[in-house]
């Protein structure tokens, strides 16, 4: 015997995919209402007495408001027609949606934590995997918290809670299938990208390098690695040529995560040429050198702080607050509150307390001859206090107004011999000196650097030359 398959009617031969009455059907509906209501406008029951107008009828049948334009009943479908059948569709369309909460200045991570959906057992044991890759600690302003949530039958359950550490970091939260919480971490994958830049100097090092598409961490890096050498606040007038080969981290997406490698910079000041190579020296030591081979780093730095401005120098002034002028030994950096401050060498802490008019004070001596001194900090850097040593460039405190001072500055100071000296006027000793083989592996390194500039610079469709009559142009390139 054949068996014959009933053709079944489903759900979305009625219905679009935004849940609306397809058209086919209303038009056959329409047809088949129009036919029943050919015989007359008003129906008759078998003694002969009027029964009910069609118009009536059809309104009892169709709702009225579903045949209209209103808005509130798009997408309900069949809906209206089951309500007047006294029926209601036990089904919804499921759909997923995502609920961000951000980090705000104060918060902590057990308070963001309470406005997820995790409750009783469930919230003692996220908070328990969350600390696990999250030091409450660390918890930064910006940061987000993504619930990812299904509605269904009008229902919200919620799926996954995701914290995004950064760019590439992620913490998630979810329920196995025994309904007990799961934490884990996720991190996104990562491209090297490389990148070259050329630009003058028409407003500020910073900003014109900004402008050509260079990032804030590489731009920091080319400060600090040229700040043993130059004075940002004197030595840059306007007109400088600049241009640098770096690393970026970016997702398979393109999506810029952060700063990598500084590779090369070459900084032109009035005539003469800087150009410095990153060079690996020992395996897992990376740093600067001059093409002779010759260190970046010197023993001091020149401008222990990045951002400032030189607001007074070495030498007898009036004093700003006690009215007469006196000898001022050291050098002044205005720059807001909180801006870091840093080693200018390696050494050790000898002091880092109070200190009398100079109010949040730190010495580090640098070794037999040299110290360096920090006056009218903030505050001083996590794990700074006496003893401690530190390496050149590193964090130590921070800038405020403490002692005897007018405003957020720093006051920066040199001794020689126990005697403070003016850092501009002083020779300070020079840095390591590549020799032999390694000398030999640095230049071929430099030359390396120097054709892989070349090319990916090439590479740029908008490559404008520095001699160019705009010195507003910038150029940058991608390999």
């Amino acid at each position: 015997m054949q068996v014959v398959n009933k053709p079944v009617l489903k759900h979305r031969h009625i219905l679009t995919s935004n849940g609306n009455l397809r058209i086919r059907y209303v038009a056959i509906t329409a047809v088949a209402i129009l036919a029943g209501l050919w015989g007359g406008m008003t129906s008759y029951t078998s003694d002969g007495n009027a029964y009910v107008s069609n118009k009536q009828a059809i309104a009892e049948i169709v709702p009225s408001k579903f045949l209209s334009d209103d808005p509130e009943q798009s997408g309900r479908g069949l809906d209206p027609y089951f309500a007047v059948l006294g029926e209601k569709p036990e089904f919804s369309k499921p759909y997923a949606w995502t609920k961000t909460i951000e980090v705000a200045s104060g918060d902590s991570l057990g308070l963001l934590m309470e406005k997820t959906p995790l409750s009783g057992d469930d919230y003692v044991a996220g908070m328990k995997g969350l600390k696990e890759y999250v030091d409450p600690r660390d918890i930064k302003p910006g940061q987000k918290i993504d619930i990812q949530y299904v509605t269904e039958n009008n229902t919200d359950t919620w799926s996954s809670i995701n914290y995004r550490i950064d760019g590439l970091n992620m913490v998630s939260i979810q329920k196995d299938a025994h309904g007990d919480i799961i934490v884990d971490k996720k991190e996104r994958s990562v491209d090297v990208k490389t990148h070259a830049a050329r630009a003058v100097v028409s407003n500020s090092l910073f900003y014109d390098l900004s402008k050509a598409g260079v990032p804030d961490g590489v731009i920091n890096k080319l400060i600090q690695a040229y700040s043993w050498s130059v004075d940002f606040q004197r030595d840059i007038w306007g007109g400088e040529g600049v241009e640098i080969l770096y690393e970026t981290k970016e997702t398979a997406d393109g999506s810029y995560v952060r700063s990598g490698r500084l590779l090369y910079a070459n900084l032109e000041i009035r005539g003469t040429e800087m150009p410095i190579y990153l060079f690996e020296k020992e395996k897992g030591y990376e740093t600067y050198f001059e093409p002779n081979g010759q260190s970046v780093k010197k023993a001091l730095l020149k401008t222990p702080i990045n951002g400032a401005r030189l607001s007074s120098g070495f030498g007898r002034r009036k004093h700003p607050v006690l009215g007469y002028t006196k000898m001022h030994k050291g050098t002044d950096f205005a720059a807001p509150r909180g801006t870091p401050i840093f080693a200018a060498g390696d050494g050790v802490v000898q002091r880092a307390n109070r200190f009398s008019s100079f109010g949040n004070y730190i010495k580090i001596r640098h070794n037999n001859n040299y110290q360096t001194a920090y006056a009218h900090l903030n505050g001083f850097a996590k794990g700074i206090r006496s003893g401690t040593r530190v390496r050149q460039g590193q964090v130590i405190g921070y800038v405020g107004t403490t002692g005897r001072s007018t405003g957020p500055h720093l006051h920066y100071e040199v001794h020689k011999n126990g005697s403070a000296v003016n850092p501009n006027n002083t020779k300070l000793p020079i840095g390591e000196k590549l020799k032999g083989n390694k000398l030999a592996e640095f230049k071929r390194t430099m030359g390396a650097t120097k054709q892989q500039f070349a090319t990916v610079i090439r590479n740029s469709s908008s490559y404008a030359a520095l001699d160019d009559a705009d010195n507003s142009n910038v150029s940058s390139a991608t390999n």
